[in-house]
């Protein structure tokens, strides 16, 4: 049954309309106020499915009823058709502004009542109706959402001691689920880590960065080479995906052995490498293809030494936002070299917090896009000269050349 409010100072008017409006199949239940005082106790006492409003009234008038509705949060989407004299527009505009669903002059002729103001009610119902049937479809999907944001954040790692590094990662979504991913794992002696950004936002991405995370913990106890992991999640997303779909992500694959970081570059931002005992900075620069986008696509294999207390700071591009770029970062961290470097030595975690509360504040609240960093840093081990690179050839190839 639909509840509607009829709200005039004259009894006859009120009857007229629950006359006509008075058909078994439309299943009204029919309230009377006289006035506006009276209207507003009935609506909060009430849920009402529409109000049909005098304007003109003694005591409160419909723009206030109008005024009344507007700023309560709860009723501000109560439909309301109001109705005046025939010549008074400007009334009929006011009340619009204020909020009012539909409107008729006064006198109706008998064919109009009989016609007009069923077919008027008939659809502010419906379209109230339909606004209800959203609103509450988004507060489920609402509600999922950060159930969903929930699991996805018990899928990253947090800050954690192992073996050979310290980890510490950060992650904002731009809404509540987003597909920025980034995991860290040890295998035996070796610490494999991964960042990557799937294409778009929601619950779609975010699946695709949970199934990502299997893939890679099973990758790393089976493979030995940054390379060959991204070879075979390139290939596996290509081949489970249907033709007319694509879903593409960049991804950075990295593994630190002893005193050595090898890695291996998906079209993702490069990295940087924190050089602690020179207090200086190396950007992990390599290309690749993105995955997910070429069946055939190759991608290339680096080696850098590592030392104790070196760190690695791995983001995704909504660090970066539009107009910046990885000089434009790098510029950054040049800038605030000396400061970024004591953090690191007293807290690293602050210094990786430091980055991304500068880089936000830079962005603005405009510019929407998740952004995930994971900073690694090096706790074990300290041999070698720092800088020296060994590129290693493809995974198709199979040997090391160092």
């Amino acid at each position: 049954m639909y509840k509607i409010l009829i709200v005039d100072d004259m009894w006859m008017n009120r009857e007229i309309m629950k006359t006509v409006l008075q058909n078994p199949s439309d299943h009204y239940i029919f309230y009377e106020a006289e006035d506006g005082i009276e209207a507003e106790k009935l609506i909060q006492e009430e849920k009402m499915d529409l109000v049909i409003l005098d304007l003109m009234m003694p005591l409160e008038d419909g723009f206030s009823v109008l005024e009344h509705l507007k700023n309560n949060n709860h009723k501000r989407d109560l439909p309301v058709i109001v109705y005046t004299a025939l010549d008074d527009t400007e009334s009929i505009q006011k009340a619009l502004e204020l909020g009012a669903y539909d409107y008729f002059t006064k006198p109706l002729s008998v064919k109009q009542m009989q016609v007009v103001l069923p077919f008027k009610v008939r659809n502010a119902i419906r379209n109230y109706e339909q606004r209800e049937s959203l609103e509450n479809l988004y507060k489920q999907v609402k509600q999922e959402l950060q159930l969903a944001n929930i699991f996805q954040n018990s899928l990253l790692p947090k800050s954690k001691k192992l073996e050979t590094a310290n980890v510490f990662g950060r992650y904002v979504p731009c809404i509540e689920v987003g597909g920025d991913f980034f995991d860290c794992i040890e295998v035996e002696n070796r610490l494999w880590f991964i960042i990557a950004d799937i294409e778009g936002h929601g619950v779609a991405s975010a699946m695709a960065s949970s199934m990502i995370k299997i893939i890679f913990h099973d990758c790393c106890s089976k493979m030995s080479r940054p390379d060959e992991i991204l070879s075979y999640m390139n290939e596996l997303f290509i081949r489970i995906l249907p033709e007319h779909i694509m879903l593409s992500f960049t991804a950075f694959v990295g593994m630190i052995q002893e005193d050595l970081l090898t890695y291996a570059n998906g079209g993702h931002p490069y990295p940087i490498l924190f050089k602690k005992e020179d207090a200086c900075f190396i950007t992990l620069a390599q290309d690749g293809y993105p995955l997910g986008m070429f069946r055939e696509a190759d991608y290339e294999q680096h080696i850098l030494e590592i030392e104790k207390e070196d760190a690695v700071l791995l983001y995704t591009d909504g660090l970066m936002g539009k107009h910046m770029t990885v000089d434009k970062i790098h510029d950054f961290l040049e800038a605030n070299r000396l400061k970024l470097f004591r953090l690191l030595q007293e807290d690293p975690e602050s210094c990786m917090d430091y980055i991304l509360k500068e880089h936000q504040q830079e962005l603005g609240k405009a510019y929407q896009d998740d952004i995930a960093l994971m900073f690694i840093q090096k706790t074990k081990g300290c041999t070698g000269t720092y800088g020296k690179t060994y590129r290693i050839e493809t995974c198709e190839e199979r040997e090391y050349i160092i």
